[in-house]
């Protein structure tokens, strides 16, 4: 990937002023980091702005705009509820997915269609009540909490790992800060 292209997409994902500022960070590289990330962004590509305001957004609703916001998310344990669930909704109404009278109707006369061949082909008892039939987000809705008790485990685990994987690279020092290309706060354009 060419630096034009890369400096059109820092324009595009962060605006004209807050993406010439990423340029100028990215020009004032080390020639063989710049050379890198161009090598790296030529093999699999740039996220589409799109994509980049998408992610960008779900991190504001996700309670990660600052680190006092980073800290009270962090501290109700380690999966990141309500990005979890941003994500989810984004990525479940990019089709422009619905459910309508319609859709629900023929749902429902399917499930019905299914408890009779259940019930006459096993000894299964059709599912009490009546069937809810849900939007994709209105199962998101329902369900994220369940998910995340589910999850939450694992993620524990995880990352116990890494923050044991990072002690022992790093140690116990007190340096906490890392040297990097950001500039501070971008906002959605």
């Amino acid at each position: 990937m060419s630096e034009e292209e890369i400096h059109q997409w820092l324009v595009d994902c962060f605006g004209s002023e807050q993406g010439e500022k990423a340029w100028h960070n990215f020009e004032n590289l080390p020639f063989d980091i710049r050379e890198h990330i161009k090598e790296r962004c030529g093999i699999g590509g740039l996220p589409t702005p799109g994509e980049v305001h998408a992610m960008m957004q779900a991190f504001s609703t996700g309670g990660l705009n600052n680190p006092l916001e980073m800290r009270v998310t962090l501290e109700d344990g380690p999966i990141n509820k309500k990005l979890a669930q941003s994500i989810a909704i984004q990525r479940s109404t990019s089709d422009g997915g619905t459910v309508n009278a319609e859709v629900a109707d023929c749902a429902r006369r399917a499930l019905s269609q299914a408890n009779l061949w259940l019930d006459t082909s096993c000894n299964l008892n059709p599912a009490p009540g009546t069937p809810d039939i849900l939007s994709r987000s209105d199962w998101i809705e329902g369900t994220i909490d369940s998910w995340v008790k589910f999850a939450n485990p694992v993620a524990k685990s995880v990352c116990e790992a890494f923050t044991s994987v990072i002690s022992a690279r790093f140690g116990d020092s007190q340096d906490t800060e890392v040297d990097g290309i950001y500039d501070g706060i971008m906002p959605i354009p």
